[in-house]
C-alpha cells in the first residue's frame, strides 16, 4: 500500500495501544452482545457468522462452526476485525436471518420510526396487503428490507462516481495486491492463524483485494488525490458501503446510540486503512444514523 493510508493507520494504531485495556474491551463486548441476540432471537446457525473467504480479512473457516461461534462471542481476545465480519456474514448471507428480518419489520408494530419507514417502503414497493401478507414472495423480495440502503443519496452518489473508474486490477486478479499485516490495527489472532495456515495462505501478504488498491491509478490522475498522498490521507470512494449497512442494521435492531458508536469504532480499527478513510467511515454513519 502507498504511502496514502499511512498517516491514519498511525493515528489509529496509536489510539488502539492507548485504549485496549480499556475502551476495546467494551467495544468488544457490545459487538459479541449484538451477535448473541441476532443468534437467539432470529434462531440463526452458527455457520451463518462464518466464511472460508481469505479475500476478506477476519474470517476464520466454517469448519467446527459451534465452536468457532462461542469464540466469537465469549472469547476476551477475539479481535473486532472477526467480530465485525461475523456481522457482514450474516448480514449478507443468511437467508434465515434476512426472512426473519423481513417478517419482523414488515408484520411487526414497532413504534420506532426508522423502523415505521422502512415497513412502509418495503410493504409499498411489494404491493403487501392484509390478504397477501408475505405470501408467494421470493428470498429476493424479502431481501429488500436490507437493500434499501442502496436508495440512500451518498450510497448512490458512491456507485455513481466509481462506476465509470477503471479499476487498477480485474476482480479475479490478487498477485499484485496483497495485504501486508504490518497495515493491520490489531495483530492476526490464533483463529486467524490457524485459518490461513488450513487454506495455505501466506500470513505475511494476505491475498486481500483492498479498495485503495483497486482505483490507485485513477486516483492518482487527479490533483486533489494526490494532494491526499502528499498528505498522507487515505480515501478511495467517500462512503464506506459496510459500515452503511450495519449501522442501518443496528438501527432496525433498536440499538442504542452507545452500541451505534461501539460499532463504528470497531469498524475504523477493522477497515482503515484496508479500504476507507476515518472520514468515509463516519460519512456513512452520519447517512443512517439521522
Amino acid at each position: 500500500m502507498d504511502a496514502v493510508c499511512n498517516r491514519e493507520l498511525q493515528i489509529l494504531k496509536t489510539r488502539y495501544e492507548t485504549t485496549k485495556e480499556t475502551e476495546i474491551p467494551e467495544i468488544r463486548a457490545s459487538l459479541q452482545t449484538v451477535l448473541k441476540t441476532i443468534q437467539e432471537d432470529f434462531q440463526v446457525s452458527p455457520s451463518d457468522f462464518l466464511s472460508n473467504d481469505v479475500k476478506a480479512t477476519g474470517n476464520i473457516g466454517t469448519s467446527h462452526a459451534e465452536e468457532k461461534y462461542m469464540y466469537l462471542v465469549k472469547s476476551p481476545v477475539v479481535t473486532l476485525r472477526e467480530l465485525t465480519n461475523a456481522l457482514v456474514n450474516v448480514l449478507r448471507f443468511s437467508r434465515t436471518f434476512s426472512d426473519a428480518m423481513f417478517h419482523r419489520i414488515t408484520m411487526g408494530s414497532s413504534r420506532n420510526k426508522f423502523v415505521q419507514t422502512r415497513k412502509r417502503n418495503v410493504r409499498r414497493m411489494l404491493n403487501l396487503n392484509d390478504r397477501n401478507n408475505g405470501r408467494n414472495l421470493t428470498a429476493e423480495d424479502k431481501a429488500l428490507w436490507k437493500k434499501q440502503v442502496i436508495l440512500n443519496k451518498l450510497y448512490a452518489y458512491k456507485r455513481f462516481s466509481l462506476a465509470n473508474v477503471p479499476r487498477n486490477l480485474p476482480h479475479n486478479q490478487t498477485a499484485s495486491c496483497t495485504l501486508q499485516t504490518s497495515q493491520l490495527i490489531e495483530p492476526l489472532s490464533t483463529m486467524e492463524l490457524q485459518f490461513y495456515a488450513e487454506q495455505g495462505v501466506d500470513t505475511e501478504h494476505l491475498p486481500v483485494i483492498m479498495g485503495a488498491c483497486k482505483y490507485t491509478r485513477e486516483l492518482a490522475k487527479n490533483r486533489r488525490s494526490r494532494k491526499r498522498k502528499q498528505q498522507g490521507i487515505c480515501s478511495v470512494a467517500g462512503l464506506s458501503g459496510h459500515t452503511l449497512m450495519l449501522v442501518d442494521l443496528y438501527r432496525l435492531l433498536q440499538r442504542s446510540r452507545t452500541d451505534i458508536e461501539h460499532l463504528v469504532t470497531a469498524l475504523e480499527y477493522s477497515f482503515v486503512p484496508i479500504h476507507h478513510s476515518l472520514s468515509e467511515i463516519q460519512n456513512a454513519k452520519n447517512a443512517v444514523n439521522m
